[in-house]
């Protein structure tokens, strides 16, 4: 790869985040996070900056209401795994992070105990 395609940039998102969007040479910006943050985000893009000569792309993953639905005959352990790794894969930073879990009352406390123990199983693991 040529010298200067890959960067890393260390920093805040809001001691760098305007740097970067603002700058003239960004093209792309792929963003996911708060809708707050991807709005400014958004609304920076959309002016054109001195130098600039491309219109900026942004796609901005801000964030759903993901549910799961587990059924009182689901394999329990299989759904807590699937609650539990949709809802803190990628620090629940993904577009289909699970933010809702609508479990079946006949299971529900179950369930529960079972996503609790995941949950700190990996937190500890």
């Amino acid at each position: 790869m040529p010298a200067g395609v890959v960067n890393f940039m260390t920093g805040s998102g809001a001691e760098v985040g305007d740097v970067i969007v603002d700058h003239p040479k960004t093209r792309f910006i792929a963003f996911t996070g708060s809708k707050e943050v991807g709005l400014r985000i958004n609304e920076r893009a959309a002016r054109v900056h001195e130098g600039q000569i491309w219109i900026k792309r942004v796609v901005a993953e801000m964030g759903g209401k993901d549910a799961i639905i587990v059924a009182a005959d689901a394999n329990l352990d299989d759904a807590a795994t699937g609650v539990v790794q949709a809802a803190f894969g990628f620090q629940g930073q993904k577009c289909s992070a699970c933010s809702r879990a609508i479990i079946d009352a006949r299971v529900y406390d179950e369930m529960l105990k079972k996503i609790a123990q995941q949950t700190q199983k990996n937190h500890d693991g």
